[in-house]
């Protein structure tokens, strides 16, 4: 069960200046950049408006990765998405993410990483129903 955060979200702003002052990093400022742990499946819960009328999308969703390969709640923003409801949709779903932190010299830091997110009519036989 991702953490709930209790931290007000953070701005882009707030996140530019974490990056400036080397407390969290992009991926090109890293020996190894963080990456998608694949034993943990995000199952981002397909918006039934859209799952009715057939309609694919994508959503790219930014957050913070901590040393320990989870999501910072209160970093998470939609940085694109096709459709406000596949944005909603995948921040819903980005919590539940885990990643194998990024190392710099070494050592796991906090990474900021962009997630793209897909949402697929022709898989919906076969995809995950809302409960």
């Amino acid at each position: 069960q991702p953490r709930k955060s209790k931290r007000k979200p953070v701005t882009a702003e707030e996140l530019n200046k974490l990056i400036a002052s080397a407390t969290v990093y992009t991926a090109d400022q890293v020996d190894q950049p963080a990456r998608a742990d694949s034993t943990v499946m995000l199952e981002p819960i397909y918006p039934d408006s859209l799952k009715a009328a057939h309609t694919s999308g994508t959503a790219i969703v930014e957050f913070v990765v901590d040393t320990e390969g989870r999501v910072e709640t209160e970093t998470i923003s939609v940085v694109v998405a096709s459709h406000p409801a596949f944005a909603r949709a995948a921040r819903d779903a980005a919590p539940s993410a885990r990643f194998i932190p990024a190392l710099h010299q070494g050592h796991p830091v906090r990474q900021v990483v962009q997630l793209p997110v897909q949402f697929e009519a022709s898989n919906l036989a076969r995809g995950r129903k809302e409960e």
